[in-house]
């Protein structure tokens, strides 16, 4: 028989069911003034202004290599709309001097950035300065070659007994021409080399018959040609293994080494700044007009070089602009080999480098 509670075990019993419903209420209380204080803080948190935390400001220079002109567009959309500012950099465009070597000015550190075509890149490295590209604008150098139509020259197998131009302070043209001819069984004795002055546009040394064949600008001086009603036929290098990358971002191996956070901003802001301008043609005519030099003030002119620039200027494989792969540069590096302008062992990789590259 179950025994009955007394009275001081009932007392004992509803004692704790009061403490225990004390304690309840109090936790209760508490997790309430926690709740108002967490939102209190929320709506405090949205309505205070942010305060953005951005990069320390360091000043970059980047050396152009010719007078301003549609082909640096880009950079100037990117200092323009303020994408270098945002990577915390100040970005200063330092002219073209004519007569400068401007990869040594780069490996001694007096300019930051510069622009190079893939050979002269190979070549001032070759030479031991300590430069690296880090991404290339011209998936392709706009460099071609013309011959009057009347001539009949139509590939590089029709060199052969030709006077070959090319015009002074290009050595990289009879690089080219030379490698495109031992595709065909051709030696460079097959042809005759001509250097060429300044006194005539390609225009004057093609209809005066300065050489059969000349180098030319395809994005550029192809405007000058149709302008003047001269028929010719083009010869693209890269159809014949002749492939090489212009307007390369160059930067020294010192500053990679000491500010590689530096390296990737500037790149990535100058690609951002690129791809506004292929996106936004108007946008980049309106600046191209604010900065350009006189000598391409010509609105039809300078729409020639954009449009026939921008073929150059996209990869083909998907890639973002500034893309480079190893294949263009062991073509570029066997060339000059081929010329004897490289060692046979020279080490492509030591001229570039792709960790830079906007994915």
């Amino acid at each position: 028989m179950a025994k009955r509670r007394t009275s001081k075990a009932k007392s004992a019993e509803k004692g704790a069911v009061t403490f225990t419903a004390r304690r309840a209420a109090l936790l209760f209380a508490c997790l309430t003034a926690i709740a108002a204080f967490a939102l209190f803080m929320t709506s405090q948190t949205a309505t205070r202004p942010q305060t953005v935390r951005r990069p320390v400001q360091k000043n970059v220079t980047l050396r152009f290599n010719w007078i301003d002109q549609p082909l640096f567009v880009g950079y100037y959309i990117a200092k323009d709309d303020g994408l270098y500012a945002a990577e915390g950099l100040n970005v200063t465009f330092k002219p073209y001097k004519d007569g400068l070597d401007q990869t040594a000015e780069v490996a001694e550190g007096a300019s930051d950035f510069t622009l190079s075509s893939s050979f002269e890149i190979l070549a001032a490295v070759s030479a031991g300065k300590d430069v690296k590209a880090v991404a290339s604008v011209l998936q392709q150098l706009p460099e071609a070659y013309a011959s009057l139509k009347s001539s009949h020259i139509t590939s590089p197998a029709d060199f052969k007994g030709k006077v070959l131009g090319i015009k002074e302070g290009n050595a990289s043209t009879g690089i080219v021409y030379k490698s495109l001819m031992s595709r065909f069984g051709l030696k460079p004795s097959d042809a005759t080399f001509k250097t060429l002055d300044y006194s005539m546009d390609v225009a004057g040394d093609l209809v005066n018959h300065r050489a059969d064949v000349i180098h030319f600008y395809r994005n550029d001086e192809g405007y000058t040609l149709a302008k003047k009603g001269v028929a010719y036929d083009l010869i693209l290098p890269e159809q014949y293994g002749g492939a090489s990358y212009g307007d390369v971002l160059t930067t020294s191996g010192g500053l990679i080494r000491q500010d590689p956070d530096l390296v990737r901003r500037f790149v990535a802001a100058s690609v951002r700044g690129w791809e506004i301008a292929v996106s936004d043609p108007d946008k980049a005519y309106k600046v191209m007009r604010a900065h350009e030099d006189a000598q391409y003030k010509d609105e039809a002119y300078e729409k020639y070089i954009y449009s026939h620039s921008l073929p150059l200027i996209i990869p083909t494989g998907g890639e973002r602009i500034g893309y480079m792969g190893f294949s263009v540069w062991k073509d570029v590096a066997n060339m000059m080999i081929q010329s004897g302008a490289l060692p046979k062992d020279f080490p492509v990789t030591d001229a570039y480098t792709t960790k830079f590259l906007v994915r």
